[in-house]
């Protein structure tokens, strides 16, 4: 298949609020940017997050309430001689600007939260609110269309099949037959939730995580940035030891990038990835991952093989028996494999599938390659066709 090809100053892999972060900030330095999203919606983990950051001393801080050392002393006394201090140090000293460049260039606004106390509240630093980040409510409407392209929240953060609710809102609500305030607050929050469905399939209030990527998305929608969903890395490009841009995959065919500034890998981590965790994590972190969801993937970390994605899969560059390879995507319990109406690990027999699937033996797709699965993990495999 013929390639199109594309050339930009920055290429951004991942559609979440750290990939929308960078792309919004090349976009407001003047680079020619192109963010790339494999799912069919932006948002990734962040959407269905509480959207909540830890910045200490940002603009939204109670004027002398803290300090750099302060924060600094409670990070010493949570992380001990694990604290990387020239890497705290930076941090705390450029998350504030952070905070007010991103808002004053962008959709972005965010507030401390009145009562936030630190994790470890008790611990020499630590402060009882100030630190703590949440985003202010979004009125997604101003999306229309693009609202669609929008990754809902986790259902337990929203009421009747679509209202999202917040700290504030949870208190109205339970207070609505108590107080005249909270009940003229609630039957506000029910009269726009009812104007929202008739245009949209949830609310287009959005709170916690959904707002902080929705704001994101609509400054990238304003400054023209172009997004392409649906579109996956096949590859990274390469030239004296340079990354020089990346191989993409969409519907419509191939997509041949090439960057002059670079490329950002913002696809969620490689907390699925066993060969990364046991040669980047510290000794004794668990085997198997329990987080994230089969969308969260280490695959553009892992782009060196032309043939470590699929939709929807976690690239893995080694697990057990049967010693699976680069192209091989792990698929935890509690979701389907793409073919399969049923888990794997249930040894259904399917149109699709050929042979009822065994734990001790691999038996083949039709023109997929082949699965096995591991019932002493529960975690299912599927070896991937490779890219050519």
């Amino acid at each position: 298949m013929m390639s199109n090809e594309r050339q930009v100053d920055l290429l951004v892999l991942g559609g979440g609020a750290a990939g929308m972060t960078a792309a919004l900030t090349a976009a407001v330095l003047g680079l020619d940017v192109l963010l790339v999203e494999k799912t069919e919606r932006v948002g990734g983990t962040s959407a269905r997050s509480a959207g909540s950051l830890w910045v200490p001393n940002s603009r939204h801080s109670p004027p002398g309430s803290d300090s750099p050392d302060n924060a600094l002393r409670y990070l010493r006394a949570v992380l001990g001689n694990r604290l990387d201090e020239t890497r705290a140090r930076a941090f705390l000293d450029a998350a504030p600007e952070m905070v007010a460049f991103l808002e004053d260039n962008s959709a972005l606004a965010l507030r401390a939260y009145a009562h936030h106390p630190d994790y470890r509240a008790t611990l020499e630093g630590a402060t009882l609110s100030g630190r703590v980040l949440e985003p202010v409510p979004f009125d997604a409407s101003v999306l229309t269309n693009d609202f669609a392209k929008l990754r809902p929240p986790l259902p337990e953060f929203m009421l009747l099949g679509g209202m999202m609710v917040d700290r504030p809102d949870i208190t109205h609500l339970l207070n609505a037959r108590r107080s005249f305030s909270s009940l003229r607050y609630s039957l506000g929050l029910l009269a726009r939730y009812g104007a929202d469905r008739l245009r949209f399939d949830r609310g287009a209030r959005l709170v916690m995580g959904n707002a902080l990527v929705a704001r994101l998305y609509y400054s990238l929608l304003r400054r023209r940035v172009p997004i392409l969903v649906s579109t996956q890395a096949l590859s990274l490009t390469q030239s004296e030891g340079r990354v020089t841009g990346a191989l993409l995959q969409s519907g419509a065919g191939r997509i041949a990038v090439r960057t002059r500034a670079g490329v950002v890998l913002a696809t969620g981590g490689f907390s699925h990835n066993l060969e990364m965790r046991r040669r980047l994590l510290p000794a004794g972190v668990s085997r198997h991952s329990p987080s994230g969801r089969p969308c969260r993937y280490a695959a553009a970390v892992t782009a060196r093989s032309p043939s470590f994605l699929t939709s929807c899969s976690i690239a893995a560059s080694r697990a057990s028996s049967p010693s699976p390879r680069a192209d091989t995507a792990l698929f935890p319990k509690p979701w389907t494999i793409t073919g399969l109406p049923r888990p794997c690990w249930q040894r259904s027999r399917t149109p699709q599938a050929s042979r009822v699937f065994s734990s001790a033996t691999m038996r083949s797709w039709p023109n997929t390659g082949s699965a096995w699965c591991d019932p002493a993990v529960s975690i299912c495999a599927k070896r991937l066709p490779t890219v050519t």
